[in-house]
């Protein structure tokens, strides 16, 4: 898997797996964010007739500087997806279905891989977590995927 950050044509990152074919749902995604400058936000809101609360998607508009790391972070996401699924050998899990993945590899990405492995900081987690958030936030807006509830960070150990 590759990811570029493509300045010159597209004005995005795109992500290519090894056969050079674009990851179709990462690179439009990434041209959302950048062309539009907006994230997908899940936010609870409360109703002031019911005083029920419900939840909704809205998008926000963000800054250059967080729609690259948002690129960015997916990409590292990816790669590491990718590594991860020719360790584990596990048929269902490959790039192609990234989009129907359990919260569970995202949990094991941000706290087994950053936290642990990368020992990254608690700034470069959170971003993680944001960029995951973000992604998986816009295909449940666009594309009325699952939500992916459970992105979560252990306590970082100083």
């Amino acid at each position: 898997m590759q990811r570029i950050n493509d300045k010159t044509h597209n004005q995005h990152w795109i992500y290519l797996d090894d056969n050079d074919v674009p990851l179709l749902l990462p690179c439009l995604y990434n041209r959302y964010t950048t062309l539009n400058g907006l994230s997908v936000v899940h936010e609870k809101v409360k109703n002031p007739e019911t005083e029920q609360y419900h939840f909704q998607f809205k998008e926000v508009e963000i800054g250059e500087d967080a729609q690259y790391v948002r690129g960015e972070k997916l990409g590292v996401f990816l790669e590491w997806l990718e590594d991860h699924a020719k360790k584990s050998n596990h048929p269902l899990l490959t790039l192609d279905n990234h989009t129907a993945l359990p919260a569970e590899y995202m949990n094991t990405f941000i706290n087994d891989h950053l936290v642990h492995t990368m020992e990254a900081s608690e700034l470069v987690v959170n971003r993680a977590v944001r960029s995951l958030g973000s992604y998986y936030n816009w295909l449940s807006f666009f594309l009325i995927c699952h939500i992916k509830k459970s992105l979560y960070m252990q306590k970082i150990e100083n």
